[in-house]
């Protein structure tokens, strides 16, 4: 890996990690501007597979330090998004194919929190599984398609300012 791609990941891990935490240094008032984590680690990712995968640990353990239910929360949903989006960006050439592998790792992971973790995920108690289920995969793919052209935006700004 060369220095440049060291150095820029190592500051966008830092960003990440500055934005996840804010609801902890701050307050949970501001608990939406989380999902800003998921730019950094989407660059990263961009750039390819290994250096996406290392800015997602560096700043999942550097969230760690602070917060671990808010490590927890980065692994499963903003940093994984970001890494999957920026991964499956590069594999793919079709939105349709990116924003669909995405929504089910996000479906499946926020299915691992509600259940095997005990983290409620809707906010409410449904008595039907298959609801929650069919609920929790509709909000992914809605997510996933609004943040997915957010961040083509946010690229595409930062492409034409670094040029």
């Amino acid at each position: 890996m060369k220095i440049k791609n060291i150095t820029e990941g190592a500051m966008l891990s830092s960003i990440a990690a500055i934005f996840q935490l804010i609801p902890i240094f701050i307050s949970e008032i501001f608990i939406m501007l989380t999902t800003l984590s998921t730019v950094p680690i989407y660059l990263n990712a961009r750039r390819g597979f290994k250096i996406g995968l290392i800015s997602y640990i560096v700043t999942a353990f550097i969230v760690f330090i602070f917060s671990i239910h808010e490590s927890i929360m980065f692994m499963l949903t903003n940093g994984l998004i970001g890494l999957m989006l920026g991964v499956t960006e590069q594999k793919f050439d079709r939105k349709i194919i990116i924003v669909t592998l995405t929504s089910f790792v996000l479906t499946g992971t926020l299915l691992v929190a509600n259940y095997l973790l005990g983290i409620p995920v809707i906010g409410i108690n449904l008595s039907s599984i298959l609801l929650q289920v069919i609920i929790i995969t509709a909000f992914s793919i809605t997510y996933i398609t609004v943040l997915y052209h957010v961040l083509i935006f946010i690229k595409n700004r930062l492409t034409k300012i670094i040029k």
